[in-house]
């Protein structure tokens, strides 16, 4: 993982408008939704039970199809992988 005191991009982007984590867990803390946009292995590798357990909601967009859709159900989650069908997640109100 690119240690985000260090990344190139930090110095292009409005602090004010960007936030930036040390782990993927602080960056889920509160969330309702995340975002998986690379396949990166620190991502990859993820305690998918743990990062539910920080979040408020329960929506994984996984773009990168990097897990298995009933694995995340198992921890939780509402699955949506790119290309996937939706499964579980029933996003209509």
């Amino acid at each position: 993982m690119i240690p985000w005191q260090t990344w190139k991009g930090k110095k292009v982007l409005d602090e004010s408008k960007v936030s930036f984590f040390e782990t993927p867990h602080t960056a889920a803390a509160g969330a309702h939704a995340i975002a998986v946009l690379t396949e990166w292995n620190e991502f990859r590798n993820l305690n998918l039970s743990e990062l539910r357990a920080v979040m408020n909601g329960e929506i994984l967009l996984d773009e990168r199809n990097i897990y298995d859709p009933a694995a995340a159900a198992a921890h939780g989650f509402h699955y949506i992988g790119r290309g996937r069908k939706v499964g579980r997640a029933n996003l209509q109100p």
